[in-house]
């Protein structure tokens, strides 16, 4: 037997010729609270909070793990970089990169050791044995100090990536935000074409496209140097293939083409 007493009706529409009488119906006794509702509340609340520990963070692409630190870490004239026994080549270039990026001429020092400050440095360290994809790395940002470690020259590349979109991309350049970052590629194939045989890019371009593959973090490039509409690497053996085969003549009677030297390539 259905209790109609207190069920709120609604107007009748019609529905393929028949109608349909639409009631509802609340039980205050559903509002009280019970094991099961805390328990869903709690999980509502813990989901919740997973997006405040975790993080966005403007890297590219997406790295695996993000987790919010205490920061951030400002670059600046005083700031060092730390290498270990065999990350010295790992320190110079990420040198390098701030000085092109910033014009900060950082120090670097090491094999870092008990007796080394680690404040306002960035540590770049090797991990010990396999762990994991070989590109593999992890990152820690805090006020005092940044470290970035990998257990290959490959891992600790893609952290110098990742290191320089961070300060890069932030509103203040030349800061870090406090990032604890765990990342690996997805993808073991990640790259990009260039075709120089339909449309012939300089030697510049194509070292600035290079480049850009590093910084986003792209292992393979696919260059294309061969077409019937351009062939554009030297070969000695057969100078026919430049002389004639890079140039063509366009619609307008214009002649377009060129080709890399052994040299350039290399």
């Amino acid at each position: 037997m259905v209790d109609t007493r207190h069920l709120h009706k609604f107007p009748l529409r019609k529905h393929n010729n028949s109608q349909i009488k639409l009631r509802t119906k609340v039980s205050p006794s559903r509002l009280k609270s019970s094991p099961k509702n805390e328990l869903v509340a709690l999980l509502i609340l813990l989901f919740f909070l997973s997006f405040q520990l975790s993080a966005q963070v403007d890297l590219i692409p997406k790295p695996h793990q993000v987790l919010k630190q205490a920061g951030p870490f400002k670059l600046n004239a005083r700031t060092r970089i730390i290498f270990d026994s065999e990350t010295k080549k790992a320190a110079l270039l990420l040198q390098s990169e701030i000085k092109k990026d910033l014009g900060l001429d950082l120090d670097v020092d090491g094999p870092i050791g008990d007796n080394f400050s680690i404040d306002n440095s960035i540590i770049v360290g090797k991990t010990e044995g396999n762990q994991g994809h070989e590109e593999k790395y992890s990152i820690q940002v805090t006020s005092p100090f940044v470290s970035l470690y990998a257990s290959s020259n490959s891992g600790l590349s893609r952290g110098i990536s990742s290191l320089r979109q961070l300060y890069l991309f932030n509103k203040n350049l030349g800061v870090i935000p406090a990032f604890s970052i765990v990342d690996e590629p997805r993808f073991s194939h990640r790259g990009l074409l260039l075709d120089c045989s339909r449309h012939f890019f300089s030697v510049a371009t194509v070292k600035k496209y290079i480049d850009l593959l590093a910084f986003y973090k792209m292992n393979v490039l696919h260059w294309h140097l061969t077409e019937d509409q351009g062939w554009r690497i030297e070969i000695d053996k057969y100078p026919k293939l430049t002389e004639i085969g890079a140039w063509r003549t366009e619609k307008d009677g214009s002649r377009y083409g060129g080709f890399y030297t052994k040299q350039e390539i290399r």
